[in-house]
């Protein structure tokens, strides 16, 4: 299981915002409407990690790994 961070803050929730930005390549992609949070217990989960992988790449975010024991890593 993956969750995202981003300057300290938990992904609570996302959704798409209908707006569109150049990425830094020159790509236009849709740019999502975060909701943040500072408790991990609140943070939405991703089970598969190539949609949790190109999500926290387009928010500039760090993906992390939820152990077996529940610990977290990058």
């Amino acid at each position: 299981m993956w969750l995202i961070r981003k300057d300290g803050l938990w992904l609570m929730g996302y959704q798409a915002s209908g707006i569109e930005e150049f990425l830094g390549n020159g790509k236009l992609t849709s740019t999502p409407t975060c909701i943040y949070g500072d408790r991990r217990e609140d943070a939405m989960v991703f089970e598969e990690e190539f949609k949790a992988r190109n999500l926290a790449h387009l928010l500039d975010a760090d993906l992390m790994v939820v152990g077996k024991r529940g610990g977290t890593r990058r």
